[in-house]
C-alpha cells in the first residue's frame, strides 16, 4: 500500500504481467501436437535408381519428407535413392523430437543415386523417419526407401 492507502502501481504492473505470462508458460509446458502424418513406407517400396530427380514415381519434396514406418521398429539399415548433388540428413522420431542418424553427401553423376546404409547397432525404436534436405540446388527427391 502506498501512503494514501491505495494499491502500489508497480505491484499492479507485476500482477498484470504475471497474468499475461501464465498462458504462455502453460503452452511451453504442454505436450506438443503430434506431427502430421507421413508418407507410408509401402509407397516408397519400388526400387528407383535411375532417371532425373523429378522423374515419374520419385517423391519430390521442398525441404523435408516424413516417412511413416507403420509400426514401431529398430532400424539396422536403409536402402534408398536420392538426388545425387544434394546433402540429406536422415532422422528418427523419438519422444523428444527427431534425432539425426546419418547424413548423405553429394556424389558424382546425375539424377537419382542409390545408397545402402548399415548401422553398427540398431537405432532406438521409432515409428517415423525424416529425410531433410540440408543443402543443394533446391530440387530434392527420394526415389525409393527400404528399412530393415
Amino acid at each position: 500500500m502506498n501512503p494514501e492507502g491505495g494499491p502500489r502501481p508497480h505491484l499492479m504492473l507485476i500482477l498484470i504481467a504475471a497474468g499475461l505470462a501464465a498462458p504462455l508458460a502453460y503452452r511451453g509446458l504442454a505436450t506438443p501436437p503430434p506431427p502430421p502424418p507421413g508418407v507410408p513406407l509401402s509407397a516408397l517400396a519400388i526400387v528407383r535408381t535411375e532417371g532425373a530427380w523429378n522423374a515419374p514415381g520419385h517423391t519430390v519434396f521442398a525441404k523435408e519428407l516424413v516417412v511413416d514406418l507403420g509400426q514401431r521398429k529398430e532400424i539396422r539399415g536403409l536402402d534408398l535413392s536420392v538426388d545425387n548433388n544434394d546433402t540429406y540428413r536422415i532422422d528418427i522420431a523419438s519422444d523428444f523430437g527427431f534425432l539425426p542418424i546419418h547424413t548423405i553427401g553429394p556424389v558424382p553423376g546425375q539424377g537419382i543415386t542409390r545408397h545402402e546404409i548399415r548401422f553398427a547397432s540398431p537405432t532406438l525404436p521409432t515409428t517415423r523417419l525424416r529425410i531433410v534436405a540440408v543443402s543443394g540446388d533446391g530440387m530434392y527427391a527420394l526415389g525409393h526407401l527400404f528399412v530393415w
